[in-house]
């Protein structure tokens, strides 16, 4: 009885399986539009999208991945995914062959060598992890399968496509995250078509296979979005006033000069303008905050990820990576 009971799950999973996978275009009259528009605005060809499509599995393993599961990590949980001794010698390594050129892309955009390796070592493992999951097929899922995002996601995927017309990119077999970020810096597809460089003018910005592509488009992403050349990031903070730990559970949007949180009881470990304007962010761990101020640039880094902890280990990985290697700030 018990086999047969097993017998039927695993059959019925499988049904499951297929059937959120299958794709009838005939009752998807949401992506015979999409098509239509695609070939309207920017002439592609309607049977070759169909084709696409056709060949395209809906993909429920997407959708499973864009909702949470289970209880957030503490920040010193996630600083232990990231920074690591592993990761810190590719790190070393990856500056080592590129030193070059991240000093070049440093000098010509105003970003420290540091975070050029830190957000490249926290997005792919300086290249070790570029993703595996079928572009195409993975936006194709969250653009008609998962509604809160489905407008970004459409455009995301539209911008692929384009993409992938421009570099002539084989459109069902490029891979890339879960969400469809694509190369050694996993920008999406309208960012890469905003702001990835092509470093040895070939032609093309090749952020999957060149290095030299990648560093210089991080770079450029940093300035584009906003970066202050020689300005601060982020420094610890030390708590003076206990009474000010209730700041922790508080929207972190407040802004104050150095000197004013000094005289709120957070004052900064390092020696720093006291002028100068930053916000204050507690990192979570079990019994206790850990306080840091923030200031201009690391905002300009959550454009990339709008994580705080993001953005706090793209800053801890770069400056390990820098130090091990010896890099001059």
């Amino acid at each position: 009885m018990k086999k047969i009971i097993l017998y039927c799950a695993t059959l019925l999973f499988f049904s499951y399986a297929h059937l959120a996978s299958a794709l009838d275009l005939n009752a998807r009259p949401d992506i015979q539009n999409y098509i239509q528009s695609l070939y309207q605005q920017y002439n592609f060809d309607q049977h070759q999208l169909t084709s696409w499509f056709e060949q395209t599995d809906f993909n429920p393993h997407v959708l499973e991945k864009m909702t949470p599961h289970g209880k957030a990590l503490s920040w010193h949980e996630y600083q232990k995914i990231f920074i690591t001794p592993k990761r810190i010698k590719q790190g070393v390594d990856f500056w080592r062959k590129n030193s070059q050129a991240i000093h070049n892309a440093s000098q010509q955009y105003g970003v420290p060598e540091s975070m050029i390796l830190g957000i490249i070592g926290v997005e792919t493992s300086y290249g070790e992890n570029k993703g595996s999951f079928p572009v195409f097929s993975t936006l194709a899922t969250l653009a008609f399968d998962y509604p809160p995002r489905a407008h970004y996601f459409q455009s995301e995927l539209t911008h692929f496509l384009l993409l992938a017309r421009e570099a002539r990119w084989d459109v069902i077999n490029t891979k890339g995250s879960y969400a469809a970020a694509l190369g050694l810096p996993q920008f999406m597809p309208s960012s890469y078509r905003i702001y990835a460089i092509d470093a040895d003018q070939k032609g093309y910005a090749d952020l999957i296979n060149n290095e030299r592509d990648a560093i210089y488009s991080v770079a450029n992403y940093l300035s584009q979005k906003g970066w202050h050349a020689g300005e601060p990031i982020a420094t610890p903070a030390r708590l003076m006033n206990p009474r000010y730990a209730t700041f922790a559970h508080m929207k972190q949007t407040a802004s104050f000069s150095l000197k004013q949180w000094q005289n709120f009881g957070l004052i900064a470990t390092a020696p720093i303008s006291s002028h100068l304007t930053a916000k204050a962010v507690f990192m979570e761990n079990p019994g206790f905050h850990d306080p840091w101020l923030t200031f201009h640039n690391f905002d300009v880094i959550k454009k990339y990820n709008a994580s705080n902890r993001y953005a706090l280990v793209v800053y801890a990985l770069g400056n390990q990576v820098a130090e091990t290697a010896g890099i001059k700030s």
